[in-house]
């Protein structure tokens, strides 16, 4: 009988992973380390079956080494450079915008006269969220946040000015 993961341990298939991609690291390789490469180290399919094993061995080498990797489509995991590292972020902005507006269109949808005070509560405290990340998220709101930024000396806008930027006075 085979012995369980203890969790908070890595598989001997992530650790193998994540090897490769410190190495990656460390010789400042940013080409593609192929799917196909990956599987033939662990023994199984890391693009389909087994991609947790790549997912927990790409945080792993993320967390320790302090870089990020990115994934090409259909061909495998890629140390990325400083502009793909920037387009990670807007990338992420944009996957936020458009699973908000999705959100949204489904809370239109609840039947709210038929809930109690305690979902109705719970139910626009969550649709203001949403409509909250949705406003943030449109490209003109990131325009905006992204004038005032350049105007300072700072790198980030505290979330107390950036919240000022969007008050009616």
């Amino acid at each position: 009988m085979e012995q369980p993961k203890v969790i908070g341990h890595a598989s001997i298939e992530a650790q193998e992973i994540f090897r490769r991609l410190k190495k990656a690291v460390d010789a400042e390789d940013y080409g593609v380390i192929k799917y196909t490469e990956l599987s033939a180290m662990v023994g199984s399919d890391v693009q389909r079956e087994e991609r947790g094993y790549l997912d927990t061995a790409r945080r792993m080498a993320e967390r320790e080494t302090g870089r990020l990797f990115g994934i090409v489509a259909g061909e495998g995991v890629k140390l990325l450079d400083i502009q793909e590292q920037v387009s990670t972020s807007s990338d992420a902005v944009s996957r936020i915008r458009r699973a908000t507006k999705r959100s949204i269109a489904r809370t239109g949808r609840v039947q709210v006269a038929k809930l109690s005070d305690d979902q109705k509560k719970e139910y626009s405290t969550n649709a203001s969220v949403l409509g909250a990340l949705y406003h943030f998220s449109r490209p003109k709101s990131v325009e905006k946040i992204g004038t005032a930024v350049a105007k300072q000396a700072s790198d980030k806008l505290a979330i107390g000015d950036t919240l000022k930027l969007f008050t009616k006075e």
